[in-house]
C-alpha cells in the first residue's frame, strides 16, 4: 500500500496537542502494523479533511470524533480505533479501498449470527451461548425468550429490533445500519434470531450487507419452529410407513429396495407452511384447486416449543373453523399430510407429562428441569426470582479470612460468591475453611476451583449443617454465613446454641423477575419464600386453585400458610432433586412423601 496520511483534528486539552496526539496514534498504529507507513499532517476542520478525502489527497483521515453513519453513503467506509491508551478515535478512507478494508479487519470483530432456537431459551445450541457469553451488543429479534440473556454477561448492550405480525420495531434498513455501525466500533456483535436464522430470518439480506463491507461474520444455527413442530410434538416429518421427507427423500423402501421418486410421490409429502396463518383459507383454496381431498389431514401448531403452544388437528376443509381470530394473532405453522395424525406421548413416568412450573433461580433451572424431565414431566422454565450481590459484598469477602469456617448453603450463594470474587479480583487462597449444605453446592465450589472442607453426603439442609458442625467445629470458632437478604435466620440461632459464633452475611439479594404472563401448568414449585412472595406479588393466589403445590421445606410452606395457601406437598429434605423425587412419588402414591 502507499504512504498514507493520518489527519487529525485539533485537540481542545492544552497537555494534549494535535502533534502529541498524532505522535501517539501513530505509534500505537506502527506496533500493530510496522510496515505500514504513516505521516500525519494537520487540517483546518474535518470537514476539509473529508473533502481532501473524497478527492484522493488523503488515503485515511483519523478523526477524535466518532464514526458517522451517513458518511458511507457518500463514499467513505469507518471504523474504530480501539480504546488502548486513551486514544479512542475513528479511522475514514474511501469505500471499498483495497488493502485498507483488510487493514480494517484488525480493528473489528466478526458478527455472528446466532440461532436462539425457539420456546425455551435452552434451546439454544452451545455455540450459541458461547458466543452470547462473548457479546458485546447483541441485535434481538421478538419471538424468543428473552430468559436467554440471564445466560448472557450482565454488561452486554441489549437492543430488540423484533418484526411480529407486521409490527416493525425497526425496519430491516435500519436494523442493517445499526449491525454495521456496532462492528464498525470493534465491538462483538451478536445478531440473535428466534429459531434457525436461516429459515425466513432475512439472514441473506444481512449477510449480503456485511459482504459488501467486508466485513466478517459467521452464523451459527438454531433448533427452528420446524423441529419443534414436528420432532418436538411426535408428528414427524418423516416416519416409516407414512412419510419418506418433506423437501429432502429417500428413494429406499424401508425393505431397502429402491422404489420412486416421481412426482406422485413427491406429492404425497408432507407439507409445512410458515407464516400462512393469516391467509390459511386461501392457502386451503389452493390445495383444493390442486386435487387434495377435503379429508387431507392437518395440523395447526401455535407457539411451537413453548409452556403456551398449541396444536390443533382436523382435515382441510374444516381446519379453518376450528381456530379463533386471538389465535390468529400468534405464531404458527401450518402441517399438511398424514405426519400430523402422530403425536408424542406425554403420559410416561411418575410425573406422567405434567406441565411443572418451576419458579427457582435461573442458575438452578437447568438442573430442576433435568429432573423435572426424567420423571416424565413437562419443566416450564419461569424464574421468579435472581440473586444479585449486595453493595457490602466484597467488603465482607475481603474480611473472610478472619474467619475460621465459611458457611455456603446453597449453588445459588457460590455462584453469588464467584461472582463477586472475580468481579473483584478477590483471592480464591485466602479462603478459610468451607463448610457446605450439600453436594450441589459442592459442585459449583469445585468448579469454581474452591474444595470444601466439609460436605454432607447429600443435599441435608439445616440438619445436615448442624451434624456437621458437631463433628467438625469447636466451641467458640468463628462461623462466616454467606446468605440472602431474606435467608431464614433458625440455622444461625441453632449454630449459635452450639457455642459457635457466627456472622450473617448477606451477599446476595433476591430480585423479582417480572413476566408478561403465566403460562398454563398443573404443578408449581416454589424453592422459597421469595419466589412465594414475586407469584403473589403478580398474579394473586387464584391461579394455584386446584394446583398441585411444591414447597422446598419448611420455610417455604410457612410463607404459603401465612397467605393462607395450604401446599399440597412439602419437601422432606430441601435439594431441588429431593423435592421433585417427593412430589413423583407422591404422583404415584408412593408412602415416603410428606403431604403438606
Amino acid at each position: 500500500m502507499k504512504k498514507s496520511s493520518a489527519v487529525f483534528r485539533a485537540a481542545t486539552a492544552k497537555t494534549d496537542s494535535p502533534p502529541q496526539f498524532a505522535t501517539r496514534i501513530l505509534s500505537h498504529l506502527r506496533t500493530i502494523l510496522p510496515s505500514l507507513r504513516l505521516q500525519s499532517q494537520q487540517i483546518p476542520s474535518p470537514d476539509a479533511g473529508l473533502g481532501a478525502l473524497r478527492a484522493g489527497k488523503l488515503d485515511i483521515l483519523i478523526l477524535r470524533s466518532p464514526g458517522d453513519a451517513t458518511l458511507h453513503s457518500a463514499g467513505i467506509d469507518w471504523f474504530r480505533l480501539s480504546p488502548a491508551e486513551n486514544l479512542s478515535a475513528t479511522v475514514f478512507f474511501k469505500a471499498r479501498t483495497p488493502g485498507l478494508m483488510a487493514w480494517r479487519g484488525l480493528f473489528t470483530k466478526a458478527v455472528t449470527f446466532v440461532g436462539a432456537g425457539v420456546g425455551d431459551a435452552r434451546h439454544i445450541t452451545v455455540a450459541g451461548l458461547n458466543a452470547l457469553r462473548q457479546a458485546d451488543v447483541c441485535l434481538y429479534d421478538a419471538l424468543l425468550d428473552e430468559q436467554i440473556f440471564d445466560l448472557a454477561p450482565a454488561a452486554m448492550q441489549r437492543i430488540s429490533v423484533g418484526k411480529r405480525c407486521g409490527h416493525h420495531l425497526c425496519e430491516q434498513p435500519d436494523i442493517t445500519q445499526l449491525m454495521l455501525d456496532y462492528a464498525r466500533q470493534g465491538l462483538r456483535v451478536v445478531r440473535l434470531k428466534g429459531g434457525d436464522p436461516g429459515f425466513f430470518g432475512r439472514l441473506a439480506e444481512e449477510t449480503a450487507a456485511l459482504d459488501r463491507h467486508q466485513l466478517a461474520y459467521r452464523v451459527i444455527p438454531g433448533v427452528s419452529s420446524l423441529n419443534m413442530a414436528t420432532t418436538g410434538t411426535g408428528m414427524l416429518l418423516t416416519r416409516r410407513g407414512v412419510s419418506r421427507g418433506f423437501c429432502v427423500m429417500t428413494p429406499r423402501h424401508h425393505s431397502g429396495q429402491v422404489i420412486s421418486v416421481s412426482h406422485r410421490e413427491r406429492a404425497a409429502l408432507p407439507m409445512v407452511f410458515f407464516m400462512a396463518i393469516h391467509c390459511l383459507d386461501e392457502v386451503i383454496r389452493q390445495l383444493r384447486r390442486e386435487h387434495f381431498p377435503a379429508t387431507t389431514p392437518c395440523a395447526l401448531v401455535f407457539n411451537a416449543g413453548t409452556p403456551d403452544e398449541i396444536i390443533i388437528r382436523g382435515q382441510l376443509d374444516r381446519i379453518s373453523q376450528k381456530t379463533s381470530s386471538k389465535l390468529h394473532e400468534q405464531p404458527g405453522l401450518f402441517l399438511v399430510g398424514e405426519i400430523t395424525r402422530f403425536a408424542r406421548a406425554r403420559q410416561w413416568g411418575p410425573l406422567a407429562g405434567k406441565r411443572v412450573l418451576l419458579t427457582c433461580t435461573p442458575a438452578l433451572q437447568e438442573i430442576a428441569s433435568t429432573h423435572v424431565t426424567d420423571l416424565g414431566g413437562h419443566p416450564i422454565s419461569f424464574p421468579l426470582v435472581r440473586l444479585v450481590p449486595t453493595p457490602s459484598a466484597a467488603d465482607t469477602l475481603k474480611q473472610a479470612a478472619n474467619y475460621d469456617w465459611l458457611l455456603i448453603t446453597s449453588p445459588s450463594s457460590a455462584q453469588c460468591l464467584e461472582t463477586v470474587m472475580r468481579r473483584n479480583g478477590l483471592d480464591l487462597r485466602r479462603m478459610p475453611r468451607i463448610m457446605t449444605s450439600g453436594k450441589g453446592t459442592a459442585r459449583e465450589l469445585i468448579r469454581m476451583g474452591l474444595q470444601p472442607d466439609v460436605t454432607p453426603p447429600k443435599d441435608a439442609g439445616a440438619t445436615g449443617i448442624l451434624r456437621m458442625a458437631k463433628d467438625h467445629c469447636k466451641r467458640g470458632e468463628r462461623i462466616l454465613r454467606l446468605q440472602s437478604d431474606k435467608a431464614d435466620p433458625h440455622l444461625t440461632a441453632a449454630l449459635r446454641q452450639l457455642g459457635l459464633k457466627v456472622t450473617e452475611a448477606a451477599i446476595f439479594q433476591n430480585e423479582t423477575i417480572r413476566h408478561p404472563s403465566l403460562p398454563g401448568f398443573d404443578i408449581v414449585f416454589f424453592t422459597s419464600g421469595s419466589t412465594v412472595e414475586s407469584f403473589l406479588g403478580q398474579w394473586g393466589a387464584a391461579p394455584l386453585e386446584n394446583k398441585t403445590i411444591l414447597a422446598i421445606g419448611a420455610p417455604t410452606a410457612r410463607v404459603l400458610r401465612s397467605h393462607q395457601i395450604q401446599p399440597t406437598l412439602v419437601s422432606p429434605a430441601p435439594g431441588i432433586r429431593e423435592a421433585l423425587l417427593a412430589l413423583a412419588a407422591a404422583q404415584i402414591g408412593f408412602p415416603h412423601s410428606r403431604m403438606g
